[in-house]
């Protein structure tokens, strides 16, 4: 235990944690992992390191993207229809859902009584499926899409495979460069 004194230090203020926590981060950004808690606090503590690392000219020429980040659905909150909304985007993990498995639709409708969604495919097909979430809900993962500032020098993680580009879920990588395409 003797080498644990003075190691470890209780800030019961949460702004007064969070400003400490950044400025110990900010000493060894490249070399420091960040855990929190809750996915409130991960995008908190997000936005306000990526502000400090723009500040210090880390990050720069920016452009806005469209990017998913996940709804982090527990497995009861997926079964419910409660916990879908028209414009959410899902992803089929299993074929037969709606398709095949890997699928990508975005959300057209939600029945709350029936508990299904109405999904629509988004590779121009513009098939519809309804998916029956009593039945399939644990079979689909759910994503927000949002509109997101990336700069040359933004960390960013992939959470999803995808052959086309070479990336597994998990993967992290710098952005160096940003064109017209993006």
């Amino acid at each position: 235990m003797t080498r644990m004194e003075g190691k470890i230090h209780e800030i019961a203020d949460q702004k007064e944690r969070q400003n400490q926590v950044i400025k110990e981060f900010m000493k060894a950004p490249d070399k420091t992992i960040l855990v929190v808690q809750t996915n409130r606090d991960r995008s908190a503590y997000n936005d306000r390191i990526r502000e400090e690392l723009k500040a210090q000219g880390k990050i720069k020429t920016e452009k806005e993207f469209v990017v998913r980040e996940s709804k982090n659905l527990t497995p009861s909150e997926r079964t419910k229809a409660d916990s879908y909304e028209k414009g959410d985007v899902i992803f089929t993990q299993k074929a037969g859902v709606a398709g095949r498995a890997g699928n990508t639709l975005k959300v057209v409708d939600v029945n709350r009584k029936n508990n299904t969604i109405s999904a629509r495919e988004m590779d121009g097909k513009e098939r519809t499926f309804v998916i029956d979430l009593n039945k399939d809900g644990l079979n689909i993962s759910a994503f927000k899409e949002q509109k997101k500032e990336i700069g040359v020098g933004d960390k960013i993680m992939f959470l999803k495979n995808d052959k086309r580009i070479g990336v597994q879920n998990g993967q992290t990588g710098i952005i160096t460069q940003i064109n017209e395409y993006g």
